[in-house]
């Protein structure tokens, strides 16, 4: 699918693509809770964000549209 006004695909039609073909690497949570700990100040932290966000991070990647992050951004502003 092409935007009208450009030889660009339409950044729908790309997200979408790219969520099909993404040859993603999935997220390790271990090195993660490592990583986020690594510094004596930071102890407990993921635990923290594992009870009180359990979405935060996602275990793989999402590409989403300009349209749809506007539409979060709003979303996340109303609150």
């Amino acid at each position: 699918m092409l935007a009208t006004n450009t030889l660009q695909p339409a950044s729908s039609g790309l997200a979408e693509l790219l969520n099909r073909r993404c040859a993603c690497q999935f997220l390790d949570h271990d090195l993660l809770k490592a990583q986020l700990e690594l510094s004596p100040d930071m102890a407990g932290l993921s635990e923290e964000i594992a009870h009180s966000r359990p979405h935060l991070f996602s275990a793989t990647m999402v590409f989403i549209t300009p349209e749809q992050r506007a539409q979060m951004q709003a979303i996340i502003q109303a609150h």
